[in-house]
This record gives C-alpha cells, sequence and structure tokens, in this order.
C-alpha cells in the first residue's frame, strides 16, 4: 500500500472518530476527555482523547494533550497498555516530553499500585532526563510507596535497577 494510502486511510479513521464522539474539532475532543476523566469516564476519555490523537500533528501541544490524556485512561483501564503508549510516544517524541511528563504517568500509576509500569516509565524518564532531582525524589516514592502495598516485585526491579 503506498504511502498516500496509508495517510488517506488515516484521514478517513480520523473523520469517522470525530464523527462518533459527535465533536468535529480535536482540540474540543481534548476538551471533552478532559471532562470525562474528571467525572471517571475513562472509557469515554479513552475514546475522545483518541479521535483528537488520530487528527492532531504529535508534534503540537494538542497532539500531546491527547496522548497524554490517552495514557491517563488508561492507567484506569488496562495500565500495561498505559506504560506502553507513553514510552512509545516517548521514543518517537521524546523533545516534546519534559520531567513532569514522566513524573505524572509515574504518579498515576503509582496511585493505582501499578508499580512494575511506573517503575518502567520513571526508568525512562531518568534515561531521558539524567539529574533531575524530582525525577529521583519519584523513584523514591515508587519504592516507598512498594514496600508499604508489600510489592516485592516491584522492590527487586527498582534494587536491580540499582536505585535501591
Amino acid at each position: 500500500m503506498s504511502r498516500a494510502t496509508h495517510r488517506q486511510r488515516a484521514l478517513l479513521l480520523a473523520a469517522l472518530a470525530l464523527a462518533a464522539c459527535g465533536a468535529s474539532d480535536p482540540v474540543e475532543m481534548n476538551d471533552q476527555g478532559a471532562a470525562a476523566l474528571n467525572r471517571g469516564d475513562p472509557k469515554a476519555a479513552l475514546e475522545l482523547f483518541g479521535g483528537a490523537a488520530a487528527a492532531l500533528d504529535p508534534e503540537s501541544e494538542q497532539g500531546k494533550r491527547a496522548i497524554l490524556g490517552q495514557v491517563e485512561a488508561l492507567v484506569a483501564l488496562d495500565p500495561p497498555r498505559a506504560r506502553d503508549t507513553f514510552l512509545a510516544y516517548a521514543r518517537a517524541q521524546p523533545a516534546q516530553l519534559e520531567p513532569r511528563d514522566y513524573r505524572r504517568v509515574a504518579s498515576q500509576l503509582t496511585g493505582g499500585r501499578h508499580f512494575l509500569e511506573a517503575i518502567d516509565v520513571i526508568q525512562a524518564g531518568d534515561l531521558a532526563h539524567p539529574g533531575d532531582e524530582m525525577i529521583r525524589k519519584m523513584i523514591t516514592v515508587i519504592g516507598e510507596e512498594a514496600k508499604m502495598a508489600d510489592a516485592p516485585d516491584a522492590l527487586n526491579k527498582l534494587k536491580g535497577l540499582g536505585y535501591l
């Protein structure tokens, strides 16, 4: 299949996603996705952010918002997929992510007691932003939370990575 055909398919899928969600503006879909997260509806948020992400440039601020919105929704629905989605974006668009983005996702995963996924995210943040003091603090927080939750697999992973 040619590159043009792939692009046409992607645009068609984006248009269908926009129509299905009742919104035609991807920025509006981001806003609606955020509202869905705020009201505790991660499934609706995932659909809305997904439609927005399909229509937006991932290098734009709104594109980043859509991807991170998807990740946040996935933390509630499918934590390993949340991690994988975030890390794929980090590999594809490393300049788009700041240390606080890694910390935020790791914190959300930690809050849900998804320590192994949180460790993967914060380790990627530590590699992308070596020496960031707040990332190092987040590593400590994950370790403390894993100890309190009696999560030996997470503690062993932190030790194996040289963080404990």
